[in-house]
């Protein structure tokens, strides 16, 4: 222990409410001393029980969090109130956070608007930028963009991230302000800097896209590749793309890219999964595995998306990585063709035709083939041209033959209407 450390032990063992929350400070940060939470939550609770307003905030804080002890949100929200009472920005703005969610207190929206809002009024960041959310969203509110852009521009001046981003995307977007790619980017930047990860992406964006900002490509898969190494699923999904296609200027790395696929796949990225299943399916850059693109295709599949339903047909169909089924092969290239996916619709006629998996229906097979042929499937074309040229001579002897009896049936119907007319009369 560092003098300072032994000095400002000898007055908190006398009760120094200050001298215990230095202390407390120093364990929990490990400067000077060898960091222990266990003596830090010890000191911050004799500083709290002596008056201490920040170690009354920071004891609730260990409770929010866990530092070291069981988390606990309605301890957490007792010493946050406390705290809040002897005016702790950050306790006020934690007291929302916890009303807001329900956490250790029944939820409560308008009580966290009424918290964020004085704390706001304190100028704290974080409660400036959770009002200016309310404000967007009308919650607890009346709706009102240009006052969320207030505080949003309150907090990214005050060097808060979240709020610098969420600024840089209204003007983007033009939501709440005139629509400026190039105050867009400067907000972009500056969280960015700040290592965030959405900000990061967003700015690798309008690099490669020449929003707000003249086209760099080197620029912008350097913040594509900072994005995702902070974890940011689109930038992943995004760089693993360059390594599978060999794109601006990356050697092409198939491994590397279902590296980056499965990271981004395992956070919800519809395209990352679905290129996993594609990446499985064929082998590339990972060994062949059917059950693995199973696996993916039928994520993808749950979520409403043709590209996914159809893959996943297809595994059923042929017998990949699942038994062979055609019963289950049909019911999901349904739902694809039921979202105008050509291919779907194609294989769906194909079954119709041979009657796997459903009652043969040759009027069903020929309108699905029409429908992909419409959208220019090229299978769906040859198919219904075969059909065509079917019928053949045969087909049309039959039609010359017949066409005497299709005759003396009309007249037949005709005079039958006739009669009826008379008799009802």
């Amino acid at each position: 222990m560092m003098d300072n450390a032994e000095e400002l032990l000898v007055r908190a063992e006398q009760g120094d409410a200050d001298a215990q929350f230095a202390l407390a400070e120093m364990y929990f940060s490990g400067n000077g001393v060898q960091q222990s939470y266990a003596q830090s939550f010890d000191w911050y609770k004799k500083a709290a029980e002596n008056g201490n307003a920040r170690a009354t905030y920071m004891v609730g804080e260990f409770y929010q969090h866990g530092f070291g002890i069981p988390v606990d949100y309605a301890v957490s929200t007792e010493w946050f109130q406390k705290a809040a009472e002897l005016n702790v920005a950050e306790a006020i703005y934690m007291l929302g956070v916890n009303y807001e969610n329900g956490r250790g207190v029944p939820k409560n929206l308008q009580k966290a608007f009424s918290l964020y809002s004085r704390a706001a009024a304190m100028e704290l960041p974080e409660a400036q930028f959770n009002l200016a959310i309310f404000y967007k969203n009308g919650t607890a509110t009346t709706k009102d963009e240009k006052k969320a852009i207030e505080l949003y521009l309150k907090a990214a001046k005050s060097g808060y991230a979240n709020a610098q981003y969420n600024l840089a995307q209204c003007y983007y977007h033009g939501h709440g302000v005139t629509q400026d790619f190039g105050q867009a980017v400067y907000w972009y930047q500056q969280a960015a800097n700040q290592g965030d990860a959405d900000a990061q992406f967003a700015l690798s964006c309008c690099y490669m896209s020449g929003d707000g900002i003249a086209v760099d490509v080197p620029k912008g898969m350097y913040w594509c590749r900072e994005a995702a190494e902070n974890g940011n699923p689109d930038a992943q999904f995004n760089l693993g793309t360059s390594y599978l296609n060999g794109k601006y200027g990356i050697s092409k790395n198939p491994v590397e890219a279902v590296k980056l696929f499965q990271k981004a796949a395992e956070q919800g990225s519809i395209e990352a999964q679905y290129n996993l299943g594609i990446c499985f399916y064929q082998g590339q850059g990972v060994a062949q595995n059917y059950s693995q693109a199973v696996k993916w295709f039928q994520k993808v599949a749950e979520q409403n998306i043709p590209d996914g339903q159809y893959n996943l047909a297809l595994c059923y169909y042929h017998g990949h990585g699942v038994a062979k089924d055609y019963s289950r092969a049909v019911q999901w290239f349904q739902k694809a063709a039921d979202q105008s996916d050509p291919n779907a619709q194609y294989m769906l006629a194909k079954c119709y035709y041979n009657g796997y998996g459903v009652k043969k229906d040759t009027r069903q097979a020929k309108r699905l083939l029409e429908l992909a042929a419409a959208q220019g499937d090229e299978d769906a074309i040859s198919s219904l041209d075969a059909m065509s040229s079917k019928r053949g001579a045969g087909y049309y002897i039959f039609r010359i033959l017949t066409f005497p009896f299709w005759l003396v049936f009309q007249f037949l119907k005709a005079l039958w209407s006739l009669v009826k007319i008379i008799f009802d009369k």
